[in-house]
């Protein structure tokens, strides 16, 4: 009975919850994905209107800030806007 096993039981618990973090990021990132494919040919989009396409536990289980997602997925494909405040402008 060694008085570390509760604390390895929290650090896996603690990996558990990084691991879904990322993954809950993947799908969030998939699902902005979509939108904005879904509404190609608008220049100017509320971030909010983005994120209703997101259920909720996903948004509340990502690992960053929603905005910080949002401009992490423009440069990986390459998609050419910006975030203002809580506005997403697409060039």
């Amino acid at each position: 009975n060694s008085p570390f096993r509760g604390l390895k039981e929290t650090e896996i618990m603690q990996m558990r919850r990084k691991q879904d973090a990322e993954i809950n990021k993947e799908k969030c990132k998939s699902m902005i994905f979509r939108f904005l494919y879904s509404n190609q040919g608008k220049n100017h989009i509320q971030v909010n209107e983005i994120k209703k396409s997101v259920p909720n536990p996903i948004l509340m289980n990502i690992p960053e800030h929603f905005n910080d997602i949002l401009v992490e997925l423009l440069q990986e494909n390459n998609i050419s806007g910006k975030v203002v405040g809580d506005e997403l402008f697409l060039e």
